[in-house]
């Protein structure tokens, strides 16, 4: 699949790949909730962040928690500076989702989407990979 960056993309690229590497996945298209499916059959949403910088712990806007398409895991993945990995966070969807960990993201007033936030310490269970 080909894909083109828009803006600056590189951050959430870069995520993809590394979830598609490390699971030896397939990325599928935009039309999909998820960004990575898996021969395990995991659907996997990817939200990359890059740098310390107040906020890298929350995810971009995830437009659809419940239902038919929804994936089945979040992978977190947050940068260096220098765009190597720092950590991988993966967590269950349906846990995430039954545990309240959605918070609705309002624009203007109104309810537009939803985001995630990393908690360092709470999800230290949800660590894959940790930089040495």
């Amino acid at each position: 699949m080909r894909k083109n960056l828009k803006g600056d993309e590189t951050v959430g690229w870069l995520g993809e790949i590394y979830a598609k590497m490390l699971y030896n996945g397939t990325i599928v298209d935009d039309m999909n909730e998820h960004d990575v499916e898996t021969p395990t059959d995991m659907r996997i949403s990817v939200k990359a962040r890059k740098g310390y910088g107040t906020g890298w712990q929350n995810t971009s806007a995830i437009p659809k928690i419940e239902g038919d398409g929804c994936p089945t895991h979040l992978m977190f993945i947050h940068l260096n500076y220098d765009y190597s990995i720092d950590r991988i966070w993966l967590y269950p969807w349906e846990e995430m989702f039954n545990n309240d960990r959605f918070k609705v993201h309002r624009v203007r007033g109104n309810d537009r989407s939803f985001k995630f936030k990393v908690s360092e310490r709470q999800d230290e269970a949800y660590v894959i990979y940790r930089k040495e």
